[in-house]
């Protein structure tokens, strides 16, 4: 509450929240005088606090379709890359096959290549946001990292395709189809761990192991194919050791 006795002048606005303006006779104010009423307000804030307090009952309730949702937006993600693979497989097989024959036989070296690329990408990219020169080129050089980070899946794919071919003596697959096959492979852990979260808390424990085992399969593959693409140019040129072979 604001108290104004008979000799006060207010020369500036006068705002009150849930209170009340006494004034005496002979005070006088030149601004102006706001009163919010917070009974109004109450009435307002009221359903939204309802609604606040019985959510954890809506989101309870859309709980197994949210886990079915997040299901088929995982497979939506990953046929998408897998799409993109599979496309490189189609248009430039000589290519991949380029980096597949590194992959297989320079494995740990395509793999310390790999794992240096990704330490220096972060701070090549902060360099280019520094440089002026370098920053209309940060979209090129993402570009190129995506098309890179695509075919070094790819590139595991197949090696991992030929290699399950070679353990169940089956014919060599073509690009296509062990890109493919491998692609499915790389993607297994990952596909078993959304279908045991799916289960619910019974499934939990096997979710997290499939998950990490998956992420860890992934993670090696996109490191060591990133190596091998650089080391064979994007697949214009054979590995070192094929070259030599």
């Amino acid at each position: 509450d604001v108290t104004l006795d008979s000799k006060a002048l207010i020369e500036v606005d006068i705002s009150l929240v849930g209170g009340k303006l006494n004034k005496a006779e002979g005070a006088r104010i030149k601004g102006d005088v706001t009163q919010t009423d917070l009974g109004m307000m109450k009435r307002l804030w009221m359903p939204l606090v309802m609604r606040l307090k019985y959510m954890p009952d809506i989101k309870e309730s859309l709980s197994p379709w949210r886990n079915i949702f997040g299901f088929f937006m995982f497979l939506f993600f990953w046929a998408g890359i897998g799409l993109m693979a599979a496309l490189i497989a189609l248009f430039f097989p000589k290519n991949l096959e380029n980096a597949t024959s590194c992959v297989q036989s320079d494995f740990w070296r395509a793999g310390g290549a790999g794992a240096l690329i990704v330490m220096l990408t972060l701070p090549a990219l902060l360099l280019m946001v520094v440089s002026v020169l370098g920053l209309p080129l940060i979209p090129l050089a993402l570009l190129l990292y995506c098309a890179a980070a695509i075919m070094a899946l790819a590139a595991c794919s197949l090696a991992l395709g030929k290699r399950f071919c070679d353990m169940r003596n089956m014919p060599g697959p073509t690009p296509l189809a062990g890109t493919a096959m491998g692609f499915g492979l790389l993607m297994t852990f990952l596909i078993l761990a959304k279908l045991f979260k799916a289960a619910g808390a019974i499934g939990a424990l096997f979710s997290g192991l499939f998950m990490l085992a998956g992420m860890i399969l992934l993670s090696g593959a996109f490191i060591v194919g990133l190596g091998a693409i650089w080391l064979t140019r994007f697949g214009s040129r054979a590995g070192s050791r094929a070259r030599s072979a």
